[in-house]
């Protein structure tokens, strides 16, 4: 019994610690850290995107994308993948390069999604 509550009590000890050095004292393990790269960055109000050719100034032309669909409740999910695709190239078309989203989207949302950018 002793050495269950001592092995429960350095167990308890070593959380707590590790808890205290990762969170309150920022010490990060990452392995392959020098691997981490980032491919986007922000300076004052500007963004800038890497395309692999170094850094380019971007400009945000978004979209706002609902889930509802007339003749349906909101809360069904009555967009088919098909309508979806069709959509993503109308967006396309418009010039836009950000799509946003107020909630979790459909499965046939990301099917749609998947597809789109891999015929892209």
């Amino acid at each position: 019994m002793k050495k269950v509550m001592v092995i429960t009590i350095v167990v308890i000890t070593g959380i707590f610690l590790w808890n205290y050095l990762f969170f309150y004292k920022g010490i990060l393990y990452i392995p392959n850290h020098n691997e981490v790269r980032c491919l986007s960055k922000a300076e004052g109000e500007r963004l800038y995107v890497d395309y692999g050719t170094g850094f380019e100034e971007i400009e945000i032309r978004g979209v706002n994308l609902g889930f509802g669909k007339p003749g349906y409740f909101a809360t069904e999910d009555a967009i088919t993948k098909e309508e979806y695709l069709r959509w993503f190239e109308q967006i396309q078309e418009l010039g836009a390069n950000v799509v946003r989203i107020y909630k979790k989207a459909p499965v046939d949302f990301y099917e749609a999604f998947y597809a789109f950018l891999k015929n892209f």
